[in-house]
């Protein structure tokens, strides 16, 4: 059974993003939170730039978190995490998914010292309610 820890770094297969287009495509999530262990709290990443800084640390007040690829952070491009875009799963659908339909991975970990920069980041956002700030970090 894997392992779906805070920090973990999970390639999503065939996840919608947008339910409109119908195209599922492969994503990146970082899980933020597994204080309640029946859910998951996940965020979202993305390797387009777009008009989001390209120098590595916390944006809240635009809702991101940025690392660059050189940190050797588990990422290989330089990477966005959408804070507010963050998802809760329940653990019964994460396994299902991972499991059943192999359709999520664990293919790796930020470090404790991005990871929690990333967390403070998060807290910091007008993006993030209060019920996701009260998932995020360990049991």
């Amino acid at each position: 059974m894997p392992s779906f820890s805070c920090g973990s770094i999970l390639n999503w297969k065939n996840f919608y993003i947008d339910k409109q287009t119908h195209e599922p495509k492969n994503k990146l999530f970082i899980v933020l939170g597994t204080k309640d262990p029946s859910k998951f709290l996940l965020a979202i990443t993305t390797s387009q730039k777009h008009s989001k800084i390209s120098s590595p640390g916390c944006y809240f007040e635009d809702s991101y978190y940025m690392i660059d690829a050189q940190s050797h952070a588990g990422f290989p491009k330089d990477t966005w995490i959408l804070l507010g875009e963050l998802k809760v799963i329940s653990a019964a659908n994460l396994l299902k998914e991972s499991i059943e339909n192999n359709n999520i991975e664990v293919v790796g970990a930020i470090k404790e010292q991005i990871f929690n920069g990333l967390i403070n980041c998060a807290k910091k956002s007008i993006d993030v309610s209060d019920q996701y700030k009260e998932l995020m970090g360990k049991n």
